[in-house]
């Protein structure tokens, strides 16, 4: 710690992580060759949503308990895209286009 009071930081990343979960059927022990990358496509697959095909990473399928397991992944339509409005929803059509440059401006982006 610093004279401060707040602790020294390196701004370093580590290699290594830790991600813990707890429930009756999640297997035990250490689950080798996991990755932060995996989270987001295997948290998607628990939930029921749709895994969009950019997405990187893929479902973990070694940190699920068995039960959900059981059904297939389903995957993102390949015609979109993160740009497609049919999955951002930000902007449903391309007219917009000439709103979102003036409103870009006027916050001093462009």
């Amino acid at each position: 710690m610093t004279g401060s009071g707040t602790p020294n930081r390196s701004g370093t990343y580590r290699m290594h992580g830790i991600l813990i979960g707890n429930g009756p059927e999640l297997p035990k022990g250490q689950i080798a060759d996991a990755q932060i990358i995996d989270l987001a496509p295997t948290i998607l697959y628990l939930a029921g949503l749709p895994i969009p095909h950019y997405m990187d990473g893929e479902i973990n399928f070694d940190i699920l308990p068995p039960s959900a397991v059981e059904r297939p992944p389903h995957f993102g339509s390949r015609a979109s895209g993160p740009s497609d409005s049919s999955e951002s929803g930000a902007y449903p059509d391309r007219d917009n286009d000439v709103e979102l440059l003036q409103r870009l401006k006027d916050l001093g982006y462009v």
